[in-house]
């Protein structure tokens, strides 16, 4: 299916990949969301959400390549590392994470598309081990049901 094509050209240096459900899509292929976070307590545990009183936080995104109408497949660069801040700056962007049942829709009320699991990837790392140590980068490919679309509802 046209969801399930890989993604092509910036994925390399993607330090996240993601497939979107996209009730709307991104007004520009490539940007940044600098929105504040929050985090909420609740009976069901904690829950992060957008807030001007919140701590900073910032990604830079790219779409890599769209798939149809509903989908596309987008590189993600969190200059900060909220709790949850990739999730939640992409669902209040309007453009929720593909099987993000916790911050964007339901696929029963009206998402374009879902899948079993958030569709969150983390391709590339880069960290060092020790302080006064070279980097080291650690890139992991794109599990089955990316690939596949197995899962997805579209």
């Amino acid at each position: 299916t046209q969801a399930s094509k890989r993604p092509t050209g910036i994925f390399a240096s993607a330090r996240r990949i993601a497939r979107l459900s996209r009730r709307r899509a991104p007004k520009l292929d490539r940007g940044k969301i600098d929105v504040s976070l929050s985090k909420l307590p609740r009976p069901a545990g904690e829950r992060v959400v957008a807030d001007e009183e919140g701590r900073r936080a910032v990604t830079y995104y790219s779409v890599v390549e769209h798939a149809g109408h509903r989908v596309a497949w987008l590189a993600l660069m969190p200059v900060t590392g909220r709790t949850h801040q990739l999730r939640v700056h992409l669902a209040a962007s309007g453009s929720p994470i593909a099987g993000d049942d916790l911050y964007g829709p339901d696929w029963r009320e009206g998402a374009a598309t879902s899948a079993e699991r958030v569709q969150l990837h983390a391709a590339a790392l880069r960290l060092r081990l020790a302080p006064n140590t070279a980097e080291v980068e650690i890139r992991a490919p794109l599990p089955a049901d990316f690939l596949t679309g197995r899962g997805a509802r579209i």
